[in-house]
């Protein structure tokens, strides 16, 4: 089992190496989360910027969770202070250091 599950991983990495966008979100998603990989906020922001730049529309919502810490159900329902949202704007500059990648 372990073996498909790092297989899986291998795949899906490679996937999203290739510019696959939903491999990109998953992948994003999985470091945002620690699923099946060490935590990692820098690495999970990479990616998602990665797929939202591919025009992956969910990556988008959960790079604004990723980066303002509003709960993804709160931003999909719409149930949160948007002048929060506006007040908190200077989250997205910790974006900025990680975007030489896609430049």
């Amino acid at each position: 089992m372990a073996v498909l599950a790092c297989s899986f991983r291998g795949a899906e990495k490679q996937a999203a190496e290739n510019e696959q966008a939903e491999a990109q979100t998953r992948l994003g998603m999985r470091f945002a989360n620690g699923n099946g990989v060490e935590k990692d906020i820098l690495k999970s922001v990479e990616w998602l910027s990665r797929a939202a730049l591919n025009e992956d529309a969910d990556a988008e919502v959960y790079l604004v969770s990723v980066l303002t810490g509003i709960p993804l159900e709160q931003i999909i329902s719409g149930d949160y202070d948007s002048n929060l949202f506006k007040n908190d704007f200077h989250q997205f500059s910790k974006i900025k250091p990680f975007m030489a990648f896609v430049d």
